[in-house]
């Protein structure tokens, strides 16, 4: 499978929009807001100009406040890394984090975290193989709000654990 990973560009918004409707219609136009202004890069997944995974990285760390009291020193922090179903199980999210963690170790970073949630086990043992250990600090809850398909205002709430990897 011929993956090109690249960083997301305007042309491609309203197909990110189309085939990944998860957070809302406008998160996409968001990150590649973060990306002009320097804060994030926005991996997008291609096959055959088809976006079949994105990944965000963030420069600024994570923003999650048992990370941050717990991380004095932030380290580039990886989010939201998906794969559409059909395309799971064929390297396409490892490809995602080798190169988001190649582009962290050109910027002089020594390691990358990430957080998952306790429910994610296939992404826990994926992260595990990758060589990415637990942070030290046990579980904390994340949540937040966004926008579902049909314009209603869901919220959600997620048990999880941050790991890093020495890049």
């Amino acid at each position: 499978m011929n993956i090109e990973i690249r960083e997301v560009g305007t042309k491609d918004i309203s197909q990110l929009e189309r085939l990944f409707p998860q957070g809302g219609a406008e998160k996409h136009a968001r990150r590649l807001v973060r990306q002009q202004n320097g804060s994030a890069v926005y991996l997008i997944a291609f096959l055959a100009e088809m976006p079949v995974g994105h990944l965000l990285l963030k420069w600024d760390g994570a923003r999650d406040e048992a990370v941050r009291a717990n991380r004095p020193v932030p380290c580039p922090d990886l989010e939201d890394l998906f794969v559409r179903e059909e395309y799971r199980q064929q390297g396409i999210a490892t490809q995602l984090l080798r190169h988001a963690e190649d582009l962290a170790r050109q910027c002089g970073y020594a390691e990358i975290g990430l957080a998952v949630g306790l429910e994610n086990p296939d992404a826990r043992r994926l992260y595990d193989r990758l060589g990415y250990r637990e942070a030290g600090f046990g579980t904390y809850r994340v949540h937040g709000m966004y926008v579902d398909e049909q314009g209603a205002l869901c919220t959600w709430e997620e048990e999880c654990v941050y790991l890093v990897k020495r890049i």
